[in-house]
């Protein structure tokens, strides 16, 4: 996602609280078929793998950027 790539992941705790599915990825269920008709989704669509794309890299830099990990860490343990 940090290199502006549209990604493909599995709807589960974790992942799916960083991918927000048909805005900067995919997610899918864990069984083999849904991973590849994901990856078959995006290997055919070039305007959505790019939408998705661009949409990640703008989401990382904006949420996920070390200042801003940094500082959220900072008020966790502030507030212990």
């Amino acid at each position: 996602m940090a290199c502006g790539v549209a990604v493909v992941g599995t709807n589960v705790d974790g992942i799916r609280e960083i991918i927000k599915n048909g805005y900067d990825g995919l997610l899918c269920s864990t069984d083999y078929l849904s991973i590849r008709n994901s990856i078959y989704r995006l290997i055919h669509d070039t305007q959505l793998r790019r939408k998705l794309g661009i949409n990640a890299r703008k989401r990382i830099l904006s949420e996920f950027r070390l200042e801003r990990i940094v500082f959220l860490e900072r008020l966790i343990y502030e507030n212990i």
